[in-house]
C-alpha cells in the first residue's frame, strides 16, 4: 500500500521457475497514462490516472470488476478490505478517506508539515496507509525541508510514533491488522536508513543499512539494502532470520501466504523466485510489467506496465483454482446435497474428482464444468461412506492444474464405528446382532429355569427363602438370583449371612416378574455394548468367548443369562429417569435425535423403544441402525432396526412421518402413535451396576420428584381418576392414559403387555 510518484524501474530479464501463470488486465481506462498504487483482498485496485499528459492534471481513481470511479484531483495512497481509499491532494498538505462517495476528513495534519516524498532504493515514495480499522499511518515532513516523523491517526487525531533512541527522523511505510507498523529511520547529518517496526507503540530497530517497505499480521518484514557504496537488493526478516531474496532491487510488499513482490518485477513465492514477465500470458497483448508495487493475499498484483511507451494501471490476476470447500474434517451427509466451492481465474472448465482413500485414487462424478461458476451442488450418493474423503478439481486444458480438497467426511444417516485404522465400519444386523431370536426356547428354556426353586434355600445367603417368595413359581423371569446379580447384594439384602432382605427390592421384583415375554430390552442393549464397547463387554462377562462380531456366537448359558441380565436393568432409576424425559417426545423429534447420533462418531450409542398406544399394551426395545427417507413421500421416514424377532433381518424398520408427526411399526407388532417412541439411556449405563428406585413402599414412593409411581397385580382391572377427570388405568385389554405427564410403567420384552403400574404427576 504504497506510492510511487517519480521513476520507472525496468524489469529484469533472469529467467526463473515456471509454476505460476499470469495474466495482465489495464485498469486504465480513460487515462492518457496512470500508474496503479494499492489492491486489497477484494481485488480492487486504486492509484492515480491522467487524463491530458501536457496538463499533467492527476485524479485519484478506484478500479473495480472493469469499472473505474473517479474519487478527486490528486492520488489514492491505499485501500483496505472494507473500500476505504486513503486519498491525498497534489500538494500533499490534506488527506481523507473516501467509499462510494462517503468522505471522512484525516485534517488538520500535524502543523506545518507535509506529506514526504523519500527515496527508496532508486525510487521516490510517499510513505502512507490505512488498515481494516481505518487506522492510517504517514509520514510527514517540516516546512523546513526537516525531519521528516512518521505519524498514526485513530480516534480522529494525529500521533508521532515514537524514534528510536538518538536519532531524530523515521517515516512509517505499512500499518497491519494488529497495528503493527513497519518503517525506517536515520540521522539528518547521516543520512543511512535502518529499518525498524513499532509494536505496541514501541520502536523496535535493526542496525544493518536498509529499509522495512511492508509487513504481515505474522510480523514478517520486507524491504530493502541500502549500504553506502553498494547495490541494493531485498530482503526478507521473520522469526528473527533475515534472507536476502533479491539481489538488486527491493522488496517491496507482501502478503499474509508470505509471498513478496521485488520492485524489479520477480515474486518469490513457496521459495521460489519467478520474473513476472516469464510466468505472464502476453498472447494478444503488448503490455510489459515494470513495476510491481502491492499485492493481496489471492497473489494478485497491482503493478505499473508499458503499453506501446505508454505508463499503464495494470493489475496481474494469478491463473487460480483453489478448492475453499469441503474443509479439513467437515462431515458431509451422504443421501443429501452438498455444494462444493473454489476460486478460479483464468480457467473455463474443470473435471471434477473424489477420493475415499484420502487422495490414493480418484473417481471422475464431473467433467466439462464451468469454472466461473465457482460452486458445484453435489447430490451425493447414499452409499457413500468414508472418513478419509478428497475432491479434486482440475482444469481440463491443462491437467498438471488442479487443487486437492483437505480430508473430509461423507456419511449418511447410518450407524458405524470407527475402526483402529480410522475407516467407519456399518452395524449389520446379521453380523452386529445376534445370530438367535427372542423366544422362550432360547432365553427361558425348562433346561434352565428348573434350577430355581423357591420354596427352599436360598443360595445367596443358603438359609431358606422367607415369606415374600411363597408360591413363587420356577419358570418366574427374572429370577431372584439375576435380579441380585444385576443390581448387587448390597440393593437386595440388608444381610446375607442373617438372611435379611431389603423389602423395596422384593416388592419391585414381585411386581416386575412373571410369566417370561420376552428379552427384547437386553437384546438390544448387549448388541450395542458388543458393537461399540468390545472390550468392556468382554470384561464384565468372562463367560463369552472372543469374537469378531457377536452373529458368531451362539447361545449358552452365559449368554442366555447376560441378555437378560441386559433386560433386568429397565427397572432402573436410570431408565425411569429416562421414560419420564423422553416418553412424550413427538416422533419426529426422536427422529432427528437419531439422525444425529448416526452423524456423530459419538461411540455412546442408544437403543429405541417404542411403547403400544393401541389396545393390548406393550413395549418393544430395539438397535436403530440407519434411516432412510421414502423417496416417494417426502416427510417419511424409514428408521431400520435390529430386532432381536427377526434377528438376522435388515428389512426392520418403523416408520416416522414427520408431516403427520406419527410412527407406526412394521415390526409384525400393529403398533404405532404420537408419542411413545423414544430413545433409550445411553449404553455405556450398562456396564454399571444399575441403582433401584428409592423407597420402601412400592404404592407411593416418590420418584422425580413430581411424579410418584404406583404398581398393580399383574393383568388387573382399575381405573384412577384425578379431580379434572383424567384417568389412567388398564381396562378391557386397553391402556387408559389421560395425563399430559408421566407414563404407563410397561416392561419391553418385544410382545403386548399390560402396564405394571403407572409414573403420575
Amino acid at each position: 500500500m504504497k506510492i510511487l510518484l517519480l521513476a520507472i524501474l525496468l524489469s529484469l530479464s533472469t529467467l526463473f521457475a515456471q509454476d505460476p501463470q499470469y495474466s495482465l488486465i489495464d485498469v486504465s481506462q480513460g487515462f492518457a497514462e496512470a500508474v496503479a498504487i494499492d489492491i486489497n483482498n477484494q481485488g480492487q485496485v486504486v492509484g492515480l490516472g491522467i487524463t491530458n499528459l501536457e496538463l499533467g492534471f492527476s485524479l485519484a481513481f478506484f478500479w473495480e470488476s472493469g469499472n473505474t470511479t473517479i474519487i478527486s484531483p490528486g492520488t489514492a495512497i491505499a485501500i483496505n478490505d472494507s473500500g476505504w481509499v486513503l486519498v491525498a491532494n497534489d500538494q500533499g498538505d490534506s488527506l481523507s478517506l473516501w467509499k462510494n462517495g462517503a468522505t471522512i476528513s484525516l485534517n488538520p495534519i500535524p502543523s506545518n508539515t507535509y506529506l514526504a516524498t523519500l527515496e527508496y532504493g532508486l525510487d521516490e515514495v510517499i510513505t502512507a496507509d490505512v488498515n481494516n480499522q481505518n487506522i492510517v499511518v504517514a509520514s510527514f515532513v517540516d516546512l523546513s525541508g526537516d525531519p521528516v516523523l512518521g505519524y498514526i491517526w485513530q480516534n480522529e487525531t494525529w500521533s508521532l510514533l515514537p524514534s528510536p533512541t538518538g536519532f531524530d527522523n523515521h517515516a512509517a511505510t505499512k500499518i497491519n491488522e494488529n497495528n503493527e507498523i513497519s518503517g525506517f529511520y536515520w540521522n539528518s547529518s547521516e543520512g543511512i536508513e535502518r529499518p525498524l517496526y513499532w509494536q505496541n507503540n514501541m520502536p523496535f530497530s535493526f542496525s544493518f543499512h536498509g529499509y522495512a517497505t511492508s509487513l504481515n499480521e505474522d510480523l514478517t518484514l520486507v524491504g530493502g539494502f541500502d549500504s553506502p557504496g553498494q547495490a541494493g537488493g531485498g530482503w526478507k526478516w521473520e522469526n528473527f532470520i533475515l534472507d536476502t531474496l533479491f539481489t538488486l532491487l527491493p522488496s517491496y510488499d507482501i502478503n499474509e501466504n508470505s509471498t513478496v513482490i521485488g520492485a524489479g518485477g520477480e515474486l518469490y513465492q513457496d521459495g521460489n523466485i519467478y520474473d513476472i514477465e516469464s510466468i505472464l500470458d502476453s498472447t494478444g497483448n503488448n503490455y510489459s510489467p515494470i513495476y510491481l508495487i502491492g499485492i493481496n493475499d489471492a497473489d494478485q498484483i497491482a503493478a505499473w506496465a508499458n503499453f506501446n511507451n505508454s505508463l499503464r494501471a495494470a493489475l496481474l490476476s494469478p491463473k487460480i483454482l483453489q478448492l475453499t470447500s469441503p474443509k479439513a474434517g467437515e462431515l458431509w451427509i451422504a443421501g443429501e446435497k452438498d455444494t462444493i466451492k473454489w476460486i478460479s481465474s483464468q480457467v473455463e472448465t474443470i473435471e471434477i474428482e473424489l477420493s475415499l482413500d484420502n487422495g490414493n485414487t480418484y473417481e471422475t462424478f464431473e467433467i466439462l464444468y464451468p469454472a466461473s461458476n465457482l460452486q458445484y451442488v453435489w447430490d451425493i450418493p447414499d452409499t457413500l461412506l468414508s472418513r478419509k474423503c478428497k475432491i479434486r478439481i482440475t482444469d481440463e486444458s491443462a491437467t498438471t492444474f488442479s487443487s486437492e480438497s483437505d480430508s473430509f467426511k461423507i456419511k449418511g444417516y447410518y450407524l458405524t464405528r470407527v475402526t483402529p485404522a480410522g475407516d467407519y465400519e456399518k452395524f449389520v444386523p446379521n453380523e452386529d446382532g445376534w445370530q438367535f431370536g427372542n423366544s422362550t426356547a432360547n432365553l427361558w428354556p425348562p433346561q434352565w429355569w428348573q434350577q430355581f426353586n423357591y420354596t427352599g434355600i436360598d443360595p445367596i445367603t443358603n438359609k431358606p427363602y422367607p415369606f415374600q417368595f411363597i408360591g413363587i413359581n420356577n419358570f418366574t423371569h427374572p429370577d431372584w438370583q439375576l435380579w441380585v446379580e444385576t443390581f448387587g447384594t448390597n440393593q437386595s439384602y440388608w444381610s446375607t449371612i442373617l438372611g435379611l432382605y431389603i423389602a423395596n427390592s422384593v416388592k419391585r421384583w414381585n411386581s416386575f416378574r412373571g410369566i417370561w415375554g420376552g428379552s427384547c430390552y437386553g437384546f438390544a442393549a448387549s448388541s450395542f455394548l458388543g458393537f461399540n464397547y468390545k472390550t468392556e463387554f468382554l470384561n464384565k462377562h468372562p463367560g463369552i468367548s472372543n469374537y469378531t462380531n457377536i452373529f458368531e456366537l451362539s447361545i449358552t448359558d452365559s449368554i442366555r443369562k447376560i441378555i437378560n441380565h441386559y433386560y433386568t436393568h429397565q427397572q432402573s432409576q436410570s431408565d425411569a429417569n429416562n421414560w419420564a424425559a423422553n416418553y412424550n417426545n413427538p416422533p419426529i423429534t426422536t427422529l432427528n435425535q437419531i439422525k444425529q447420533m448416526f452423524l456423530s462418531e459419538d461411540t455412546n450409542i442408544r437403543t429405541i423403544s417404542l411403547i403400544n398406544q393401541q389396545p393390548g399394551g406393550g413395549g418393544h426395545t430395539v438397535a436403530p441402525f440407519k434411516v432412510e427417507e421414502y423417496s416417494n413421500v417426502p416427510g417419511r421416514y424409514r428408521i431400520y432396526v435390529y430386532d432381536s424377532n427377526a434377528p438376522s433381518s435388515d428389512t426392520s424398520f418403523i416408520v416416522v412421518d414427520s408431516t403427520l408427526n406419527t410412527w407406526v411399526d412394521s415390526l409384525g407388532l400393529g403398533w404405532a402413535g404420537q408419542i411413545g417412541l423414544f430413545l433409550e439411556q445411553p449404553i455405556t449405563n450398562y456396564l454399571s451396576t444399575p441403582v433401584l428406585p428409592g423407597g420402601d413402599n412400592p404404592i407411593a414412593s416418590v420418584r422425580g420428584g413430581s411424579l410418584i409411581e404406583f404398581y398393580a397385580e399383574y393383568n388387573s382391572e382399575y381405573l384412577i381418576t384425578n379431580t379434572l377427570g383424567e384417568s389412567v388405568g388398564f381396562l378391557q385389554d386397553s391402556v387408559i392414559f389421560d395425563l399430559n405427564e408421566g407414563f404407563p410403567v410397561i416392561p419391553k420384552t418385544g410382545m403386548p403387555h399390560p402396564p405394571i403400574g403407572y409414573y403420575i404427576p
